[in-house]
């Protein structure tokens, strides 16, 4: 599975010859995974089914538990993601949740890992990270 490779801003990135990078293996996965989990519930225009409802979420105070239900419900959709366990953290400063997401392939193996980098970063994911050494991955 291959997709666009987003920089630390979130845009399209680009690789050493100026072509567009693409993300491969285990980064792919949570590159997708992070960008199910920052979609809007109906903000897809092609399929308004989709998404987080962060409406319930921001400005509220759900359980910790129905954050975590939304999140994973939303990464089992991205292909090649058989379970999702979510590790909250907070809130922090200023009611900020932060946390990690360990994103397991249909055979229970560990592909990725997204995450906040620090509990005061953004609501809720973003890659920082890609466990490719549990499944020999390359980017």
């Amino acid at each position: 599975m291959n997709t666009l490779l987003l920089d630390s801003n979130w845009d399209i990135g680009t690789d050493e010859l100026g072509n567009l990078a693409v993300a491969t293996g285990p980064t792919a996965v949570a590159q997708d995974v992070a960008c199910a989990c920052r979609t809007w519930f109906g903000e897809l225009w092609y399929d308004v089914t989709q998404g987080v409802h962060y409406e319930l979420i921001l400005g509220e105070n759900p359980p910790f538990q129905f954050i975590k239900m939304e999140l994973a419900r939303e990464a089992l959709r991205v292909p090649m993601v058989g379970s999702v366990l979510a590790f909250l953290t907070g809130p922090g400063p200023k009611r900020v949740v932060g946390g990690q997401m360990q994103v397991y392939d249909t055979l229970g193996n560990l592909i990725a890992v997204t995450a906040t980098t620090d509990l005061p970063g953004d609501l809720p994911w973003w890659v920082n990270a890609a466990d490719e050494t549990a499944s020999g991955g390359t980017t």
